[in-house]
């Protein structure tokens, strides 16, 4: 074939430029990774780069807008946890009917305190969230093009995700490695969403939280419970990551054994958010320990000295028990949250890439 385009070529007459419908071009195989920044035509380091940084962009927007609404949806979910594991409590009922309160005082409306620190919180860090894990995972990918080993295989018709096909291994790293840095930048408006959601404190507003926490502690203060946020946090990113990619998988694999071309939206979609929620369940199931440590270090910082002495006073005084509070709550707002947070961050970037 290219013996006959340069005969065609050579055939032309001088200065007769040769027309681009009828002139076979062919193109250098273009790897994996970069079909995922560039597509499937050649690029010039300058495109590349700004191809890469709107994708950038992307992965900020759709991150943020999932993690903006599902926060504010199940915001009730959030204020009940923090009630049920900041200490001695009655059952679910009493919270609930303490919080919302009864009669004429009743007000369901408290149900969504600290709604603002907990929306920002989510869209901000979703957003700085999912655009390190794309960073890390296509850094991995291009690595693995080059034979350090990160990448396995790339996003192919019968897959449902818009990021590289990485290791399991990857994945856990990845995933853990981005949280846990996204979650100390956030650390300060995380001390003041929880403050401000218990009943431990009465504030009147979110400026008096953040005063109060500034002049009794100073700015260590906003990072009380830093260690036992990224205990929970980092483990429980890499684990979702994992198996939420794991899940993605098997159940693309068993939905369309028989099916030639791209997966259809409705079915990609119905894949994420199942492997979304399985893979919350498990996460959430085995780090609420640490996200109840970290409540009781945020809550109580003149109580607990670090997070091993928290974790002592509380399996002495309470029990073993008392590191799943709020299980059920979490487990129910966080794999909701995170599924419908994946499945529109995925469902986004399919639209806009």
């Amino acid at each position: 074939m290219l013996d006959h385009a340069d005969s065609e070529r050579h055939a032309a007459p001088t200065g007769l430029r040769a027309s681009a419908a009828t002139t076979p071009i062919t193109v250098s195989p273009v790897s994996p990774a970069a079909e995922v920044l560039v597509g499937t035509t050649a690029t010039s380091p300058t495109q590349l780069a700004r191809k890469s940084s709107a994708g950038g962009q992307r992965h900020l927007f759709a991150g943020s807008f999932g993690g903006l609404l599902s926060s504010a949806a199940l915001q009730p979910f959030d204020v009940v946890k923090t009630r049920l594991q900041q200490g001695r409590h009655g059952s679910l009922v009493v919270v609930f009917r303490d919080l919302v309160g009864t009669g004429s005082q009743r007000n369901v409306l408290r149900l969504w305190r600290g709604t603002l620190p907990s929306v920002f919180r989510s869209s901000v860090g979703s957003g700085l969230y999912f655009f390190t894990l794309n960073e890390m995972r296509q850094a991995l990918s291009r690595a693995g093009e080059h034979g350090a080993g990160g990448s396995s295989s790339s996003s192919s018709n019968t897959s449902t995700s818009r990021l590289p096909t990485l290791s399991g291994q990857a994945n856990l790293l990845t995933g853990a490695a981005a949280r846990a840095l996204v979650g100390f930048v956030m650390m300060p408006v995380t001390v003041v969403k929880v403050r401000y959601e218990s009943s431990f404190y009465d504030y009147k507003s979110l400026i008096s939280a953040t005063r109060d926490i500034h002049a009794t502690h100073g700015l260590r203060g906003f990072f009380k419970g830093a260690g036992a946020t990224a205990m929970r946090d980092a483990p429980h990113a890499g684990l979702y990551v994992g198996a939420y990619e794991w899940c993605k998988q098997h159940l693309s694999k068993s939905l369309t054994a028989d099916q030639l071309g791209p997966i259809p939206t409705a079915t990609a979609t119905a894949v994420n958010f199942v492997s979304g929620l399985t893979a919350g369940t498990i996460a959430t199931l085995l780090t609420n320990p640490f996200d109840v440590l970290r409540t009781r270090l945020q809550l109580r910082p003149d109580l607990y000295r670090n997070f091993f002495h928290c974790a002592l006073l509380v399996i002495r005084d309470q029990g073993p028990r008392a590191l799943l509070d709020g299980v059920g709550i979490r487990v129910a707002r966080k794999s909701v949250s995170s599924a419908f947070t994946w499945t529109l961050y995925e469902y986004l970037l399919s639209q806009v890439g």
